[in-house]
């Protein structure tokens, strides 16, 4: 009943305790109510296997789902036999497979999937807070701080290191005078311009009907241009040869347009890792943000500061307004 290898039904039962720190991701209220019905299908209902679930058989302060998931012994109270029951031990903060002192950080450092699935990492993470225990129990469900930064720091890791090495690829041209400043931003519009303007539905509205299941794989296949659309971006906006006066600029908006990559490869990843997914949908608003920022305001500063003006027909003066 209770599998990490199911990765999506493991990651909606984690979702409960996350959902009582009062939306830490901004989820919808559609995802919460969806949520709140997995956790139903999976410990609800009066079935006999649902009750031998929550019962404590040896005693020890852990119901059996809990004894499956730590992997102790459901009718042994002391699965490492050195004197401290499990219940205690977890409470503790101890592993209760290692005689002695051995700790939970330790066990959960040893068991990051090398893959980096965040779906596991939170699961798990909710599993040794003792949160998914209180969900399951009935009580009010909630997740230290530390566990969700932790999560978060493999994920904000895992992303700058794709955005990283992309950066190692970006081109220079010493020349910095205004023509040149003004091609420049000639060829980051037409790269815009002509990757994304016909593409209608916003990527957010599309994941979300991913979530739902509405027209999956006309979504998948709408979330895949997408995707595609910027690969075809990134590969075009490596090529350009930017001043070095804007080498600031330049790799700004190369780790935002790496960023967005990564956010909408993660949406595509919603079936395997759904809890990386909707990390990169809170993440994706705040990219989409900075984007803004840097070419309606931060690039208009340049202009400006270089009297460079677009002629009615440049790709600058339709992407910029200037």
């Amino acid at each position: 009943m209770f599998s990490l290898a199911k990765s999506k039904a493991a990651f909606w039962v984690a979702l409960l305790g996350v959902l009582a720190i009062g939306g830490y991701w901004g989820l919808s209220a559609a995802v919460e109510s969806k949520a709140r019905g997995q956790m139903a299908s999976l410990v609800g209902g009066a079935t006999s296997e649902n009750k031998a679930l929550l019962e404590d058989t040896d005693n020890d302060g852990l119901p059996s789902w809990e004894e499956t998931l730590f992997k102790t012994d459901p009718a042994n109270p002391d699965t490492d036999g050195d004197g401290v029951n499990d219940g205690e031990e977890i409470k503790g903060g101890r592993d209760p497979l290692a005689q002695g002192v051995g700790d939970l950080k330790s066990r959960n450092e040893n068991l990051i999937s090398s893959n980096g699935e965040l779906t596991t990492e939170l699961t798990k993470a909710l599993i040794d807070s003792g949160a998914l225990g209180d969900a399951l129990n009935g009580k009010q469900a909630s997740l230290p701080d530390s566990f969700l930064k932790n999560i978060g720091s493999i994920y904000s890791e895992t992303q700058a290191k794709t955005v990283n090495e992309g950066l190692r690829d970006l081109r220079y041209t010493p020349v910095g005078d205004s023509q040149a400043i003004k091609k420049y931003f000639n060829d980051v519009a037409s790269i815009y311009l002509r990757r994304f303007s016909e593409l209608q539905k916003i990527d957010f509205e599309i994941f979300a009907a991913i979530v739902e299941d509405k027209n999956k794989s006309e979504n998948l296949a709408l979330l895949e241009g997408y995707v595609s659309a910027t690969e075809a971006s990134w590969n075009d906006y490596k090529n350009i040869e930017a001043p070095l006066a804007l080498k600031d600029f330049h790799e700004r908006g190369a780790k935002l347009l790496l960023q967005m990559l990564f956010e909408l490869r993660a949406f595509q990843n919603y079936d395997a890792d759904p809890a990386l997914s909707l990390l990169a949908l809170n993440n994706r608003l705040q990219t989409r943000v900075d984007i803004a920022k840097l070419y309606q305001i931060d690039a208009k500063t340049i202009f400006g500061a270089n009297k460079i003006v677009f002629k009615a027909e440049d790709a600058g003066n339709k992407m910029f307004g200037w």
